[in-house]
C-alpha cells in the first residue's frame, strides 16, 4: 500500500512538471500557431496589394495611350467681358 501511495506520487510529481512545462511553453506554442496562421493571410494580403498596384498601373497606362491616341477635341475657349458692379439706386 505504501508502495502504492508513493507511485501515486510520482505520477502527480510528473503530471505536474509536464503541465508546468506545457504551460511555460505556451507562449512559444501561441505564437508559433498565430505565426502559421496569419503567415497564408499575410501573403494573400501582400499578393493582393501587388496585384492591384499592378492593375492600377495597366489601367493608368491605357488611360494614358487612350488620351494620345484620341485626344479629346478642342473645345474654343469664350472671352466674356464682366459685367460692371450693380450700383445700387
Amino acid at each position: 500500500m505504501f508502495h502504492q501511495g508513493f507511485d501515486d506520487i510520482k505520477a502527480i510529481n510528473l503530471k505536474k512538471r509536464q503541465l508546468r512545462s506545457l504551460i511555460e511553453s505556451l507562449p512559444k506554442r501561441q505564437m508559433a500557431v498565430i505565426e502559421s496562421r496569419y503567415s497564408r493571410q499575410l501573403e494573400e494580403t501582400e499578393t493582393l496589394c501587388a496585384v492591384a498596384n499592378l492593375y492600377k498601373h495597366q489601367n493608368h497606362l491605357l488611360l494614358s495611350q487612350q488620351l494620345l491616341t484620341h485626344p479629346h477635341p478642342r473645345v474654343p475657349i469664350q472671352c466674356h467681358e464682366t459685367e460692371p458692379p450693380n450700383q445700387g439706386c
